[in-house]
Protein backbone atom coordinates (compact mmCIF):
# COMPACT_ATOMS: atom_id res chain seq x y z
CA UNK A 1 0.00 0.00 0.00
CA UNK A 2 2.95 2.61 0.83
CA UNK A 3 4.13 1.34 -2.03
CA UNK A 4 1.80 2.20 -4.23
CA UNK A 5 0.93 5.57 -2.59
CA UNK A 6 4.55 6.53 -3.18
CA UNK A 7 4.66 5.58 -7.04
CA UNK A 8 1.47 7.31 -7.53
CA UNK A 9 2.72 10.70 -5.82
CA UNK A 10 5.84 10.46 -8.06
CA UNK A 11 4.16 9.56 -10.94
CA UNK A 12 0.97 11.59 -10.54
CA UNK A 13 1.82 14.08 -8.28
CA UNK A 14 0.02 14.92 -5.09
CA UNK A 15 -2.88 16.92 -6.67
CA UNK A 16 -4.24 13.35 -8.92
CA UNK A 17 -3.57 10.86 -6.17
CA UNK A 18 -6.53 9.71 -4.86
CA UNK A 19 -6.69 6.75 -2.58
CA UNK A 20 -8.89 5.31 -5.88
CA UNK A 21 -5.68 5.21 -8.06
CA UNK A 22 -3.37 3.81 -4.91
CA UNK A 23 -5.87 0.82 -4.16
CA UNK A 24 -5.70 0.15 -8.24
CA UNK A 25 -1.86 -0.03 -7.90
CA UNK A 26 -2.05 -2.02 -5.11
CA UNK A 27 -4.60 -4.39 -6.08
CA UNK A 28 -6.50 -3.72 -2.84
CA UNK A 29 -10.07 -2.38 -2.45
CA UNK A 30 -10.72 0.74 -0.73
CA UNK A 31 -11.83 -1.17 2.52
CA UNK A 32 -8.23 -2.38 2.77
CA UNK A 33 -7.11 0.73 2.55
CA UNK A 34 -8.64 2.31 5.19
CA UNK A 35 -8.14 -0.75 7.49
CA UNK A 36 -4.03 0.02 7.22
CA UNK A 37 -4.51 3.84 7.82
CA UNK A 38 -7.89 5.26 9.51
CA UNK A 39 -7.40 8.43 6.78
CA UNK A 40 -6.26 9.47 3.36
CA UNK A 41 -4.27 12.08 5.31
CA UNK A 42 -2.88 9.05 7.41
CA UNK A 43 -1.38 7.15 4.54
CA UNK A 44 0.37 10.51 3.29
CA UNK A 45 1.99 11.37 6.17
CA UNK A 46 3.30 7.75 6.46
CA UNK A 47 4.36 8.03 2.97
CA UNK A 48 6.39 11.07 3.66
CA UNK A 49 8.18 9.53 7.43
CA UNK A 50 9.20 6.98 4.29
CA UNK A 51 10.50 9.32 2.30
CA UNK A 52 12.08 11.71 4.88
CA UNK A 53 13.92 8.13 5.95
CA UNK A 54 14.85 7.59 2.75
CA UNK A 55 16.61 10.46 2.19
CA UNK A 56 19.47 10.34 4.99
CA UNK A 57 21.18 7.12 3.84
CA UNK A 58 21.26 9.00 0.38
CA UNK A 59 23.03 12.25 1.97
CA UNK A 60 25.52 9.86 4.15
CA UNK A 61 26.33 8.03 1.13
CA UNK A 62 27.39 11.64 -0.67
CA UNK A 63 29.27 12.52 2.40
CA UNK A 64 31.30 9.52 1.88
CA UNK A 65 32.31 10.02 -1.83
CA UNK A 66 34.16 13.17 -0.70
CA UNK A 67 37.69 13.69 -2.31
CA UNK A 68 40.68 14.22 -0.57
CA UNK A 69 41.37 17.80 0.30
CA UNK A 70 37.87 18.26 -0.84
CA UNK A 71 36.58 21.56 0.79
CA UNK A 72 33.88 20.49 3.68
CA UNK A 73 31.23 23.19 2.93
CA UNK A 74 31.10 22.64 -0.51
CA UNK A 75 31.20 18.99 -0.58
CA UNK A 76 28.29 19.37 2.05
CA UNK A 77 26.19 21.74 0.13
CA UNK A 78 26.70 19.29 -3.22
CA UNK A 79 25.68 16.31 -1.46
CA UNK A 80 22.71 17.92 -0.14
CA UNK A 81 21.64 19.30 -3.47
CA UNK A 82 21.63 16.07 -5.38
CA UNK A 83 19.67 14.52 -2.66
CA UNK A 84 17.10 17.86 -3.02
CA UNK A 85 16.56 17.12 -6.68
CA UNK A 86 15.24 14.09 -6.33
CA UNK A 87 11.73 13.03 -6.84
CA UNK A 88 11.59 12.68 -3.03
CA UNK A 89 12.33 15.73 -2.05
CA UNK A 90 10.01 16.95 -4.64
CA UNK A 91 7.06 14.98 -3.93
CA UNK A 92 7.75 16.34 -0.05
CA UNK A 93 7.39 19.56 -1.31
CA UNK A 94 4.30 19.19 -2.90
CA UNK A 95 2.79 17.73 0.11
CA UNK A 96 3.90 20.80 2.20
CA UNK A 97 2.73 22.88 0.12
CA UNK A 98 -0.72 21.46 0.20
CA UNK A 99 -0.82 21.30 3.67
CA UNK A 100 -1.43 25.10 4.51
CA UNK A 101 -5.01 24.96 2.83
CA UNK A 102 -5.57 21.19 4.38
CA UNK A 103 -6.16 21.15 7.74
CA UNK A 104 -6.44 17.27 7.97
CA UNK A 105 -3.15 17.34 5.69
CA UNK A 106 -1.19 20.10 7.85
CA UNK A 107 -1.75 17.95 11.43
CA UNK A 108 -0.70 14.57 9.97
CA UNK A 109 2.35 16.33 8.62
CA UNK A 110 3.74 18.27 11.69
CA UNK A 111 4.94 15.48 13.67
CA UNK A 112 6.46 13.89 10.35
CA UNK A 113 8.15 17.69 9.76
CA UNK A 114 9.58 18.29 13.18
CA UNK A 115 10.59 14.39 13.04
CA UNK A 116 12.73 14.98 9.84
CA UNK A 117 14.29 18.52 11.19
CA UNK A 118 15.37 16.70 14.66
CA UNK A 119 17.14 13.86 11.84
CA UNK A 120 18.19 16.74 9.46
CA UNK A 121 20.33 18.54 13.11
CA UNK A 122 21.35 15.27 14.00
CA UNK A 123 23.08 14.39 10.83
CA UNK A 124 24.80 18.21 10.31
CA UNK A 125 25.94 17.84 14.01
CA UNK A 126 27.69 14.48 13.12
CA UNK A 127 29.45 16.04 9.75
CA UNK A 128 30.40 18.84 11.70
CA UNK A 129 30.69 18.00 15.32
CA UNK A 130 33.16 20.91 16.69
CA UNK A 131 30.64 23.32 15.14
CA UNK A 132 28.14 21.46 16.99
CA UNK A 133 28.22 22.54 20.56
CA UNK A 134 27.60 26.21 19.75
CA UNK A 135 24.62 28.32 20.23
CA UNK A 136 23.89 29.27 16.72
CA UNK A 137 24.44 25.85 14.94
CA UNK A 138 21.05 25.31 14.44
CA UNK A 139 20.12 28.60 12.59
CA UNK A 140 22.90 28.17 10.34
CA UNK A 141 21.42 24.45 9.77
CA UNK A 142 18.18 25.82 9.51
CA UNK A 143 19.53 29.08 6.71
CA UNK A 144 21.37 25.92 4.31
CA UNK A 145 18.05 24.28 4.46
CA UNK A 146 15.89 26.98 4.07
CA UNK A 147 17.89 28.04 1.00
CA UNK A 148 17.60 24.51 -0.53
CA UNK A 149 14.13 24.14 -0.18
CA UNK A 150 13.62 27.66 -1.87
CA UNK A 151 16.11 26.69 -4.91
CA UNK A 152 14.35 23.62 -5.56
CA UNK A 153 11.45 25.25 -5.81
CA UNK A 154 12.33 27.76 -7.93
CA UNK A 155 14.35 25.66 -9.65
CA UNK A 156 11.43 23.30 -10.83
CA UNK A 157 11.23 24.13 -14.35
CA UNK A 158 14.41 25.60 -14.75
CA UNK A 159 17.22 23.71 -16.16
CA UNK A 160 19.69 26.94 -16.09
CA UNK A 161 23.41 25.05 -15.08
CA UNK A 162 24.94 28.53 -14.79
CA UNK A 163 22.37 29.55 -12.82
CA UNK A 164 22.15 26.46 -10.58
CA UNK A 165 26.06 26.24 -10.13
CA UNK A 166 26.05 30.40 -9.11
CA UNK A 167 23.07 29.17 -6.24
CA UNK A 168 25.46 26.50 -5.41
CA UNK A 169 28.55 29.06 -4.71
CA UNK A 170 27.09 31.74 -3.41
CA UNK A 171 25.05 29.18 -0.71
CA UNK A 172 28.53 27.88 0.33
CA UNK A 173 29.82 31.55 0.83
CA UNK A 174 26.69 31.73 3.07
CA UNK A 175 26.65 28.51 4.86
CA UNK A 176 30.37 29.23 5.47
CA UNK A 177 29.48 32.73 6.73
CA UNK A 178 26.87 30.85 8.98
CA UNK A 179 29.01 28.48 10.36
CA UNK A 180 31.75 31.15 11.34
CA UNK A 181 28.69 32.98 13.22
CA UNK A 182 27.92 29.99 15.20
CA UNK A 183 31.11 29.25 16.19
CA UNK A 184 31.27 32.73 18.16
Amino acid sequence: MLEATLQTLRELGYAKTTTTEIVARAGLSQGALFRYYATKEALLSAAATALCASLFPRFRLAMRSAKKGADPVEHVIRGLWRVFKTDEVRVLHELYAAAPTEPALKNALEPVLAAHRVQTLDVAKELFPELAVTPHFEAAADLVLASMTGAALMSLGDSDRKREESFLQSLAVSARVALAIASE
